[in-house]
């Protein structure tokens, strides 16, 4: 039985709809969902051989905990996020959009935030290698000063968000509750220093009320 080595995105979507692994049946649609291996193939493993796959499956699990990394490298590219003080309006509705969605527009949401780097002011960069990704382990008070992305374009973005949904989902997560506590904390400066309107302020609070359940959710994920 060949499992990932680790949980991507795209296994998150598929395992949505799972509540419980209590019963035989739950057991084997979570190895085929994780594996891709056929319902009739897994019915031909042994006891011993289920045992196996399910302690490893829940090594997984346990494994894949959220942690927020602002540079990665992924595939030969180096991808930086794009904090929100650098987002256009553009990019801010698109991610905003996204990620009152996120159980089915994460990998676009992580398309938008993380890009390329065009050009960074740092000798080198350290690494730690996880999985088959390199994550930035320096230290910097300010990381995203050390950097510029390229900027956005909706085409590569979704192209890029294609392949985002095999990234770990830990990494995803943890951007998302990155994204969704920074975001909640710009909408609100905003509200108070540029809206006049009250409608107006009563429905971006409204917003924010949505924006700190979905915090809440992906932070307790799988907790």
């Amino acid at each position: 039985m060949n499992l990932p080595q680790y949980l991507t995105v795209d296994h998150f979507y598929k395992l949505q709809n799972v509540n419980t692994l209590k019963t035989p049946e739950d057991i084997i649609n979570v190895i085929c969902l994780i594996s891709g291996e056929s319902k009739e193939d897994i019915l031909k493993l042994t006891k011993e051989q289920i045992d196996t796959t399910v302690a490893s499956l829940m090594r997984l699990f346990n494994e894949s905990q959220p942690k927020f990394w602002p540079i990665f490298e992924y595939k030969g590219v180096i991808y930086g996020f794009q904090p929100l003080s650098k987002m256009t309006l553009g990019e801010w509705i698109d991610c905003d959009t996204y990620a009152k969605d996120w159980k089915n527009q994460l990998h676009n949401l992580l398309a938008v935030c993380y890009r390329p780097i065009a050009k960074h002011h740092h000798k080198s960069f350290i690494w730690r290698v996880k999985y088959n990704i390199k994550v930035w382990t320096g230290q910097s008070t300010s990381p995203f000063s050390i950097y510029d992305v390229e900027p956005y374009d909706t085409v590569t973005s979704n192209v890029r968000g294609e392949l985002f949904k095999e990234l770990p989902v830990e990494i995803a997560q943890g951007a998302l509750a990155f994204f969704l506590e920074i975001g909640l904390k710009y909408s609100e400066n905003i509200t108070t220093s540029l809206v006049q309107s009250e409608t107006e302020r009563e429905m971006i609070m409204t917003s924010n009320k949505e924006i700190r359940e979905l915090l809440y959710k992906t932070t307790t994920v799988g907790s």
